[in-house]
């Protein structure tokens, strides 16, 4: 069997995104949401590539039990939606005081996996 996924691209206003790559702006991608479209209901994870994104959206994925990722920049808004206390995160490294102010264990390593409960 094999294990494939459904992706969708959600921004503030539903209009494409651009990355960030290295010291200039990456590629575009466009959007197929509006982030006040989503539910975690309808999702069983959410990836947070960086930026911004609603704190509550954030927290009712966590507190569904469903999977959260953070990667680069990202850790900051798990630190927001006060998800970040106790747990061992890794992040882009110019943030590692703030992941340790919130009560984290920083690493610098590829990825973490934890489960919901602390």
């Amino acid at each position: 069997m094999r294990n494939c996924a459904t992706v969708h691209v959600a921004s503030l206003d539903g209009k494409k995104i651009t990355g960030w790559d290295e010291k200039n702006l990456g590629k575009s991608v466009p959007a197929n949401r509006k982030i006040a479209d989503v539910s975690a209901s309808d999702y069983d994870a959410i990836m947070l590539p960086g930026g911004q994104i609603n704190p509550d959206l954030l927290r009712a994925f966590f507190d569904a039990g469903k999977t959260v990722a953070a990667i680069c920049h990202a850790p900051w808004q798990l630190i927001e939606a006060c998800i970040a206390k106790g747990r061992k995160l890794t992040s882009y490294p110019s943030i590692r005081t703030d992941v340790e102010n919130a009560g984290s264990e920083w690493h610098d390593r590829e990825g973490r996996h934890q489960r919901a409960a602390a």
